[in-house]
C-alpha cells in the first residue's frame, strides 16, 4: 500500500513539474512529438501517456534544453534550496 504522505508528495512534485512546463509550451510540443513513437504499442492510452511522461522527465535528453527535463527543472525552478537538495 502506498503511504498517504508519499502520495501527497508525488502529487505536489508532479504539480510543480506541470506548472513549470506550462510556462514553456514548446516543451509540451516536444513531449507530444515524442509520444508518437508509442502510438503502436498495445496498451491503454493512459499507461502510454504515463510511461512517456516519466521517460521525458527523467531520461530523455531534450533537444530544446540540451539535458533532461528534471535537471533543467531543478536548475531553473524557484524551488527552495532544501527541496532542490
Amino acid at each position: 500500500m502506498i503511504e498517504p504522505e508519499y502520495r501527497e508528495e508525488m502529487r505536489i512534485f508532479y504539480r510543480r513539474l506541470a506548472d513549470f512546463m506550462s510556462e514553456r509550451p514548446e516543451l509540451f510540443e516536444e513531449l507530444n512529438y515524442e509520444m508518437a513513437f508509442l502510438k503502436e504499442l498495445n496498451m491503454p492510452d493512459g499507461d502510454k501517456r504515463d510511461m512517456v511522461l516519466d521517460w521525458y522527465i527523467f531520461d530523455h535528453k531534450s533537444k530544446m534544453l540540451s539535458k533532461n527535463f528534471i535537471d533543467y527543472f531543478i536548475e531553473n525552478s524557484n524551488l527552495d534550496k532544501e527541496t532542490k537538495g
